[in-house]
């Protein structure tokens, strides 16, 4: 009996560890995002446009209207698109706050640094919110009111508020005092916000209203201490707050602006240029001359009168043409020259460049035919180059957001979210972008080779765990040889001994079974309390059916193989000589 509790307490480790060692072997992405997603209470679900192209190279896309009624009309859900064109978007907020109130103790972060993790120091983008959206999001309105119609009304998230609440807020083109230094309002509630002006590229939008989107702010406090306060274990997860958080102010609500239905329609009608998916990059073979960019227009989008033509002025941009602007920041030169003349830009440019994307696609043959100097700041970094290229590069009106964003389904539904998502046909998959996913995201290739490394070691704990079994109930089973004989000489068949035996074995392997099973469900339990106790929003492990059923039957096939062979051997002898044990 000694022997029978020893050997079931090591096969219930055995097993345990095998039964967890196949919850890590048999990861799951998409079971891993749909549960950390239920367990994480998040409630927008914002997803962007992933292309895989022939070779598996895959980029992001910028997604176009009609991809986004596709979304709604998929999964029910009301996706509406985050309009962020960097002309309405290239001036941040810190000319409408103070920077110095965001100055912390120097035993901390580096000054300022606080403005980045824990405030909003620029507005993301622009999102479509009625009244139904603020409720299904789970949002409340604090103050104000909702913006209407398509005037250049906004409400803001609680976040934006707290910003000028620590700040102060001035408009842009408020006077300055004597000494010329800026003064600030202070900002005590959110209704002290309503009425204010917000510049958005050269546009003021009036604030109506205050969203709160549930930022949690306290959750990041871990990012404000230095690293020479911060323990192994705290720097670990400091890395994956840092993250996660850049995840949630990139793609959650707390860093946009709401407005009316209509706004975003109406306001791609005054869009300057066009952003293209990828940053297409010009240069030539000696990569002496550089232009990154992300914006494209066509001549007609470009005031005439800042042109400077090499040569006689073209009437139309030909193939493979372009014009740039020399004030453009992307712009590098590998030359020490400081003051050139036209004649300078003329002949350093009489060369054939290569357009080369993301991908290191190169196309050979581009010819900067002009410079042109826009009076629009929002015009920096923007290529000019003819309809046709356009078109053929996929950069035109249609592509303009950056993502779409819906309120997260009920819990029931979100399996069915996620696996669209990510289901890959024809190469497109829609990733969802939040803190849990994006993590999940991060570490997906590192889970795929850890997956496999922990599958074998659950084949080894499985080897090891059921020669453990075999062993005893082999050994028992020999250990009654006489009684085999007697059944034998009596009239038994060798099937009726082994049913015998096989139903004590049957017990041992039950009892083995459940208790594994009720051991690994309680480690794979505590396993993600403690990543989530540490402040992760990921659940890794997944206890399941399949590994019940794996357990069961790895224990039933054990005790059925432990009782055939020795059974079989020891039937197969005479009655007298099994009796004699010999």
């Amino acid at each position: 009996k000694v022997r029978l509790a020893f050997t079931l307490i090591l096969s219930v480790i055995a097993f345990t560890l095998f039964g967890l060692s196949d919850t890590f072997g048999s990861y799951n992405h998409v079971r891993a995002c749909t549960d950390s997603l239920r367990d994480s209470g998040i409630t927008y679900a914002a997803v962007n446009r992933v292309v895989e192209d022939e070779e598996g190279r895959k980029k992001n896309e910028l997604m176009t209207a009609s991809q986004i009624a596709a979304l709604r009309a998929d999964t029910g859900l009301n996706f509406c698109g985050n309009y962020s064109p960097s002309w309405l978007f290239y001036r941040d907020l810190a000319d409408q706050y103070d920077e110095n109130a965001f100055s912390i103790d120097t035993k901390t972060v580096k000054k300022g640094d606080v403005v980045k993790i824990l405030y909003a120091d620029q507005i993301n983008g622009l999102t479509e919110l009625t009244a139904a959206d603020l409720q299904a999001y789970g949002f409340t309105l604090t103050a104000g009111r909702l913006p209407q119609g398509t005037a250049n009304e906004i409400a803001i998230s609680r976040l934006l508020f707290e910003t000028f609440q620590r700040g102060g807020y001035r408009a842009v083109d408020d006077p300055v005092d004597a000494e010329g230094k800026p003064v600030y309002q202070a900002i005590a509630t959110p209704q002290d916000m309503l009425g204010k002006a917000i510049r958005l590229g050269d546009k003021d939008f009036t604030v109506v209203g205050v969203v709160d989107t549930g930022f949690d702010r306290e959750r990041y406090k871990l990012l404000t201490l230095s690293e020479e306060e911060l323990s192994t274990a705290d720097a670990l997860v400091r890395y994956a707050l840092s993250n996660e958080l850049t995840s949630e102010l990139q793609f959650g609500q707390a860093t946009n602006v709401f407005v009316g239905a209509g706004t975003v329609a109406a306001l791609e009608k005054t869009a300057p240029y066009y952003e293209g998916s990828d940053w297409l990059q010009l240069r030539d073979e000696e990569y002496e001359i550089c232009l990154n960019g992300r914006n494209f227009c066509s001549l007609s989008q470009v005031d005439r009168d800042t042109i400077e033509w090499f040569g006689a002025p073209k009437a139309a941009l030909g193939p493979r043409e372009v014009l740039i602007n020399i004030v453009s920041d992307s712009f590098y030169v590998n030359d020490d020259t400081t003051e050139w003349t036209m004649d300078d830009w003329q002949t350093y440019f009489d060369r054939n460049l290569s357009l080369v994307g993301n991908a290191e696609e190169k196309e050979d043959g581009w010819k900067v035919v002009g410079v042109y100097h826009p009076a629009d700041a929002a015009m920096n970094s923007t290529m000019a180059m003819s309809d046709e290229d356009l078109r053929r590069l996929g950069i035109n009106s249609d592509h303009v957001y950056e993502f779409a964003v819906a309120p997260m389904p009920e819990t029931s539904r979100i399996g069915a979210l996620v696996t669209y998502c990510y289901d890959g046909t024809d190469g497109v998959t829609n990733p969802l972008n939040n803190p849990a996913c994006y993590e999940l995201d991060t570490l997906h290739e590192a889970f795929k080779v850890l997956s496999k490394i922990f599958f074998w070691m659950g084949v080894f704990f499985a080897g090891f765990a059921g020669l453990l079994l075999a062993s005893f109930i082999a050994t028992s089973i020999s250990r009654k040889k006489q009684e085999i004989g007697i059944l034998r000489a009596i009239g038994s068949r060798s099937a009726d001994v082994f049913r015998i035996f096989f139903s004590e074995a049957f017990l041992i392997a039950s009892f083995n079974a459940v208790g594994a099973c009720l051991m690994t469900a309680l480690a794979t339990f505590l396993a993600n309390l403690s990543i989530r106790d540490e402040g992760l929003l990921v659940t890794v492990l997944h206890f399941g059916i399949r590994q019940v059923l794996l357990l069961f039957a790895v224990s039933m096939l054990v005790a059925a193989l432990s009782c055939f062979f020795p059974v079989r051997r020891i039937a197969a002898k005479r009655p007298i000589d099994a009796i004699n044990n010999r």
